[in-house]
């Protein structure tokens, strides 16, 4: 099942409520995620959409596309949640360790950040394998010490299935 046009009709709608319902009109950031969520939400949400910072969600298989760009989302605004009725919808809901939830993907969204700006490089084709394999420790490490749920498990290597690896 393709979620992807209800996420984005969801997401799009909550916007909507929540521009109007804060006062962006006036404008207002309708969330506190203030410049994390660039000039405004809409252009975060389409910005994950389009997989622009996060191109792992471009090659994710479509089971995990939709939590991945709600990830993606919670990335760059921390303090957005969808509004009623939206918020009951699982992708929002699950716990750090399941892929088909949008906190996993923001904790591997994050520490894809974190570990790209400790090497303070962007990872290329031209890595060496040292370097790959200390990205990949960093990497690692970072997911399971904000989700302490995943230790021990295979997480890893579901993730790379899921981004068709």
């Amino acid at each position: 099942m393709n979620r992807r046009g209800p996420f984005i009709a969801i997401a799009v709608g909550a916007v909507a409520l929540v521009t109007v319902g804060l006062g962006a009109s006036r404008g207002e950031v309708p969330h506190k995620g203030e410049e994390s969520c660039f000039s405004d939400l809409a252009s975060t949400l389409e910005m994950c959409k389009q997989g622009a910072h996060f191109g792992d969600c471009m090659t994710i298989t479509d089971e995990f596309a939709d939590a991945c760009e709600a990830g993606c989302v919670t990335t760059y605004c921390p303090d957005y949640a969808p509004l009623p009725p939206h918020d009951t919808d699982p992708i929002w809901r699950a716990s750090c360790e399941d892929l088909k939830g949008a906190r996993f993907w923001r904790e591997t969204h994050a520490a894809e950040t974190r570990c790209d700006l400790a090497f303070k490089m962007p990872r290329s084709r031209e890595e060496t394998l040292a370097l790959r394999e200390a990205w990949d420790a960093c990497f690692k490490a970072d997911v399971e010490q904000h989700c302490p749920a995943l230790v021990g498990t295979d997480w890893h290597a579901r993730m790379s299935i899921a981004l068709g690896q």
